[in-house]
């Protein structure tokens, strides 16, 4: 059960009680209710703090390699079993990933249990925050369900999963560029599923173009906006800066937001600005069209509408995806 940081504020999972609570990370999001990062880590800590402390024998699974960890570790009731995973050793009870390769096909590691234990670990699904997600599912299931779900089961599990919807999800896959759609909408997730995209690229070892295409949603918190300029710029190859769901804002206003966070002009070569979004997705698209290029477009990722002012529209992305990779083919501008 995802428990967020809103439903712990104003007391929605009251009642409930938790014999497990995880910890992922602590990262820029949701700062237009919470105002403060300090409100943010409050309202996550309760989960440990005073949740946790009603189960008479109370786990704890904390991400190490969070810089807030220890703040997490240190509310913990006094009598619950503490568990951390990363992807270094920091204690006697940590669950490690190490010799982590990414592929188009997906992302593979060496898990080491705090036994000592070791095993590859095959997943369907990209990126480093995955390898994170997945070893605080197996420290999860060893730690808690070892009664009935061995290692080698859980492995299993995981590795037959596929995808989720919108969420680092190949609508394309090297034909002969690949594609992907992605609901990041933070600065930290933005940048999460960049690196994502650069480590495929660098172990594909075909010197294809980073190519993203983002905006920012409307009436969320601004000043995060040009974070996501100066990310998107720093880390990708090329940058197309469109909109997402603007809601009441001008669209304009969002995308300017997000170019002061970027020390240079839009100039047709690394950069662009096209507000319509699925124009946008036209002009990545076009621009890759004969590289092994990875075009990665977030912040809808399964959506299926788009919110403007005073109205909606239908906006299903992978359909815009095929459509235009259909009439490519059909032009024949493809170097297959």
């Amino acid at each position: 059960m995802e428990v967020s940081s809103h439903g712990l504020t104003v007391d929605r999972v009251y009642g409930c009680d938790f014999s497990v609570a995880i910890f992922t990370n602590l990262t820029q999001d949701h700062l237009g209710f919470h105002k403060t990062m300090d409100n943010y880590l409050k309202a996550k800590l309760l989960l440990f703090s005073e949740y946790l402390s009603k189960s008479l024998s109370p786990k704890a699974i904390i991400n190490h390699d969070d810089p807030s960890y220890e703040q997490f570790i240190n509310v913990c009731p006094s009598n619950a079993q503490v568990y951390t995973y990363g992807l270094s050793k920091k204690n006697l009870n940590s669950f490690v990933a190490s010799d982590i390769q990414h592929s188009l096909n997906g992302t593979s590691y060496t898990i080491t249990l705090p036994s000592g234990e070791t095993r590859r670990v095959h997943l369907n699904i990209h990126g480093e925050f995955n390898v994170y997600n997945s070893l605080a599912c197996i420290a999860t299931c060893l730690t808690t369900y070892s009664h009935i779900l061995t290692l080698d089961e859980t492995i299993k599990s995981l590795e037959s999963f596929q995808c989720v919807k919108g969420r680092f999800e190949f609508i394309i896959r090297h034909q002969p560029f690949s594609v992907v759609v992605d609901f990041a909408h933070t600065p930290d997730a933005l940048k999460q599923v960049i690196n994502s995209g650069r480590q495929i690229l660098l172990e594909s070892a075909e010197n294809g173009r980073l190519i993203v295409v983002f905006g920012s949603i409307g009436g969320e918190y601004r000043p995060s906006r040009p974070l996501f300029g100066r990310i998107a710029h720093e880390n990708a190859d090329i940058v197309i800066i469109t909109s997402e769901n603007p809601c009441q804002e001008n669209p304009q206003t969002i995308i300017d937001d997000i170019l002061s966070g970027i020390q240079q002009k839009p100039d047709n070569d690394c950069l662009y600005v096209e507000a319509d979004r699925k124009k946008a997705i036209h002009l990545a698209m076009d621009l890759a069209r004969n590289k092994n290029d990875l075009i990665i477009i977030t912040g809808k990722g399964h959506e299926m509408i788009q919110t403007f002012a005073n109205y909606t529209i239908p906006f299903n992305e992978k359909e815009i995806i095929e459509d235009k990779y259909e009439k490519m083919m059909q032009e024949n501008v493809l170097s297959m």
